[in-house]
């Protein structure tokens, strides 16, 4: 028993060392690139209008696309309105298809030989009516931010913030994490981010070993008190 709580205390620590080191260097590793964020607004009658929005990228920026979730029985997709973001390298194409099952699919990209801007501004605006009043709730999924660097290429370390629109007070963002190409490449649980995950477990695995050891201690004392002297 002493030598089984003894390697699994070993392996504890291993495994706490180990995570630390990854926490460190994903830190390194996925330094943000730029955010994606929205804004929005209720205007008169009964529309809203949500502006999506970049900012701090850092690379020059070919093309964005994204899927825009929304509660479809609670608002209706009306229309776009281009943002100037990509407008100051050229004239994009854009793609904007609205489904029946709350999603918006939005797509814009520049040509090759446009210029490329960096930073960030004015996405695109979206309108929508409301069908019933409420806090609405918009996500992202499948973000897609691309360069141009020989071949396109798609950026990862990009955070995507979700958002919130009530009339109670002001919309409110909540961070959703890093997208990679296909999808979500780090999602939050809450505001922790699972790039964050091994220094919990780091720190769960700590008072771990400190209950093994008195255990352990606890378990010689009772071998010693339970012995009996045949002399």
């Amino acid at each position: 028993m002493k030598k089984i709580i003894t390697l699994l205390i070993l392996v504890l620590d291993i495994a706490t060392a180990t995570n630390v080191v990854y926490a460190e260097s994903g830190d390194q590793d996925f330094g943000e690139t730029g955010v994606i964020y929205m804004n929005g607004e209720f205007l008169d009658g009964d529309l809203v209008k949500i502006s999506v929005e970049a900012k701090e990228l850092l690379d020059p920026i070919l093309g964005i696309s994204f899927h825009l979730l929304f509660d479809a029985e609670k608002l209706s997709f009306l229309k776009y309105e281009p943002g100037e973001f990509l407008e100051l390298g050229g004239d994009p194409f854009y793609l904007v298809k609205p489904l029946d099952d709350g999603k918006v699919i939005f797509g814009e990209t520049l040509r090759k030989n446009d210029d490329f801007p960096t930073s960030g501004g004015k996405i695109v605006d979206l309108y929508f009516q409301i069908i019933e009043e409420s806090d609405f709730q918009f996500t992202f999924t499948n973000g897609v931010i691309s360069t141009l660097d020989v071949v396109r290429q798609d950026l990862g370390n990009v955070d995507w913030e979700n958002f919130v629109l009530s009339r109670d007070g002001l919309g409110s963002a909540n961070i959703v994490g890093f997208m990679d190409s296909q999808n979500l490449a780090g999602k939050k649980l809450g505001f922790l981010s699972l790039r964050s995950l091994p220094l919990i477990l780091a720190i769960l695995a700590m008072p771990a070993s400190i209950f093994l050891i008195w255990l352990l201690k606890k378990q010689g004392k009772k071998r010693h008190s339970s012995s009996v002297n045949f002399k």
